[in-house]
């Protein structure tokens, strides 16, 4: 963040993963998308859908319009509705 924040960015972004932000659990990751594997833990579909917004975290051409001491304010294009 600090390198974005001082205007230093790279010629091609990174895709910006929201999981990098927000991590996941690991037994959602081992659920898998659909779910199933384990027992009372939520499919990576349904996990996401609740954290994130989305089914999938990961946005693309991030944009900072605003920033303070405490926080950052992103823009991003994401393949589905805002998180």
């Amino acid at each position: 963040w600090n390198r974005l924040c001082d205007n230093v960015l790279p010629e091609k972004t990174m895709p910006f993963d929201l999981l990098t932000v927000l991590p996941t659990r690991l037994d959602v990751e081992v659920n898998g998308f659909n779910g199933g594997v384990l027992n009372g833990v939520p499919s990576a579909y349904h996990w996401y859908t609740e954290q994130y917004g989305v089914k999938w975290p990961v946005g693309y051409e991030v944009n900072i319009s605003s920033q303070g001491d405490n926080f950052i304010q992103v823009d991003f294009d994401t393949p589905w509705c805002q998180p």
